[in-house]
């Protein structure tokens, strides 16, 4: 075998490098990496149970869910936003006013009751705060004002609630149907203000039993108001280059394509369709594996079988019957039209056959592709720390992950469906579909470069402002950071074909996904980080497999390239 190229090389050194600095570097981006997590599901549910039992809340024979995340999205935006302080100090800041960036939270729900229980915990485990919800004619005391708030002070001192610290700015009275007088008090934390907000506690007493503990920031409603407005020009942004998208990419590329397809007997139905079915697999899956965590949503109205039959079985199969036929659609414009525009590619549904994994090509596309993943992990850690702390910007990166995924049945399997969806169909219908419907148009009617090059620069910032409705500001923060990678994904895919890309942005994505569960420390998570690595190097290991099989190939056949399709041949895939 021939040595690599000197440009393989430095991409692979820049690639390493990037890794490297990213693993380094993921504190200072995404504060969730740098939190003590050491509660998971099973702990957060075990906790609850035992404090239920604790504080007499009595809920046996209940449902218990649980989610981990913001515990105050309000006053993380504040505080970055308005006080202008770094996401890495946002959770330092909120600890010294006696309130919690994230926590765990478990509900205690049964069907066709209005009474429930919220508890929060931190994420070292330790209970923060409460919610228990009576029905309105539930029966209780009405006591007064004074009598309700000794009570309220002196239980919730077991909630972390300090009278020494804390000072009256409200209370309020609400007499229920039931007869049973229900208190709010609303204490500010002195010396906790920052930028006009503070710190407060709430505590309500219903009948004569305390029934919330809840810290708070309280932010001015003159910011929410502000904030609002700025996330419509993140709205308008995403909202038309989503209208680009659906219209032009999904309706026009891939409508048009698969017609100019059929009528050149040029589609690969049924290695396309079981792509798609593998795909809408992992998210039905995903789906079925996500039920503790949708439990959190549950209308206790609704009976519980009922909820289960549409969350855990018709959402599922509607997920994979729809998803197969969609996705099928879509992989099957896209690798139809690249095979047609690009001859010199390899052809997509070979590069694992046992002639063509083997090959200079794939393994270089694949290695290829790892490399330039970890070379934009680099490059997208580097720029939330520069832009945030150089330019002011707002780059919220916990945004990009879901810690929730803690929360569900097998985290891997959110991490991994999320993954592979986005690298397959994301890259098929921005990259493939408006790149080889631009060389088809450009060999049809002339000038195929200025084609592909306004194809290229168009793809590119409608996927970058596609991703713009995330919480950042300016608005267009994220078209700054993206478009950059379309670009160098759109030239990777002209050169290489969807291999690569595919690769590129699926592990990028599967490691930003995945950040959660390699923060957590529980040992149940060992076996779920390990899945997510395998995974995670499947592709690189079956090339590897076929190369140990068979040898290495020096250069791809002709019929392990796209003009080597044939109809047939295609069919039979």
């Amino acid at each position: 075998m021939r040595r690599p190229p000197a440009w393989f090389i430095l991409v692979g050194l820049l690639g390493v490098a990037g890794a490297f600095f990213a693993l380094l570097a993921f504190p200072l981006a995404f504060p969730l990496v740098d939190v003590d997590l050491r509660m998971d599901r099973g702990s957060a549910l075990e906790a609850a149970a035992t404090l239920a039992a604790e504080e007499g809340w009595q809920t046996e024979g209940y449902r218990s869910a649980a989610s981990f995340g913001d515990a105050d999205p309000g006053a993380r935006v504040f505080l970055e936003l308005e006080a202008e302080i770094p996401g890495t100090r946002t959770p330092e800041v909120l600890a010294q006013r006696g309130l919690s960036a994230w926590t765990w939270r478990v509900r205690h729900v049964r069907q066709r009751e209005a009474r429930e229980v919220v508890v929060h915990f931190t994420p070292g485990g330790e209970p923060y705060r409460f919610r228990l919800t009576l029905p309105e004619d539930a029966q209780g005391p009405d006591l007064p004002a004074q009598e309700a708030r000794a009570l309220a002070e002196a239980e919730g001192v077991r909630w972390g609630f300090d009278p020494g610290l804390h000072e009256p700015v409200e209370a309020s009275r609400t007499l229920r149907p039931g007869g049973r007088g229900d208190h709010t008090f609303v204490y500010r934390r002195t010396g906790s203000e920052v930028e006009g907000a503070d710190a407060r506690i709430r505590l309500v007493v219903a009948g004569d039993q305390l029934a919330a503990v809840e810290p708070f920031l309280q932010v001015p409603e003159a910011f929410e108001r502000r904030f609002e407005a700025m996330r419509a020009g993140n709205q308008r942004i995403a909202f038309a280059a989503s209208a680009f998208f659906l219209l032009v990419l999904v309706g026009g590329g891939c409508g048009i394509g698969i017609f100019y397809l059929i009528r050149h007997d040029a589609v690969a139905w049924r290695p396309s369709l079981a792509l798609g079915a593998v795909i809408s697999f992992l998210l039905a899956l995903a789906t079925v594996n996500g039920l503790p965590l949708a439990w959190m949503g549950y209308d206790s109205a609704l009976p519980e079988g009922t909820f289960l039959l549409l969350n855990g079985v018709l959402a599922p199969l509607g997920i994979f019957a729809a998803g197969t036929l969609f996705f099928g659609w879509i992989i099957a414009s896209a690798e139809g039209l690249g095979r047609l525009a690009f001859p010199h590619h390899p052809a997509f549904w070979r590069v694992w056959s046992r002639d063509a994994a083997p090959s200079r090509q794939v393994m270089g596309s694949t290695v290829g592709g790892y490399l330039v993943a970890g070379l934009e992990l680099g490059f997208v850690v580097g720029f939330y720390i520069l832009v945030s702390r150089w330019e002011g910007w707002w780059s919220p990166a916990e945004a990009l992950i879901s810690p929730d995924l803690l929360a569900t049945y097998q985290p891997w399997v959110a991490a991994v469906s999320l993954a592979l969806t986005a690298g397959v169909w994301e890259e098929a219908v921005f990259r493939a579909v408006p790149l080889a419907g631009a060389a088809l148009l450009g060999r049809r009617f002339g000038k195929p470069m200025l084609w592909i090059g306004t194809a290229l620069v168009v793809q590119a910032v409608v996927f970058a402002a596609a991703h713009a409705d995330y919480p950042q500001q300016p608005a267009y923060a994220r078209v700054l950071e993206l478009t950059p990678s379309a670009l160098l994904w759109g030239f990777i895919y002209l050169r290489y074909g969807l291999l690569p890309v595919i690769l590129i942005h699926a592990i990028y994505n599967l490691t930003l996904f995945s950040l959660p569960l390699f923060v957590a420390d529980s040992p149940g998570l060992a076996v779920q980080q390990g899945i997510v690595i395998g995974l995670g190097l499947l592709p690189l290991a079956i090339v590897l497999w076929r190369r140990a099989q068979h040898g290495p190939v020096e250069a791809l056949a002709e019929g392990d390239l796209n003009r080597g399709w044939t109809p047939d041949k295609g069919r039979s895939e």
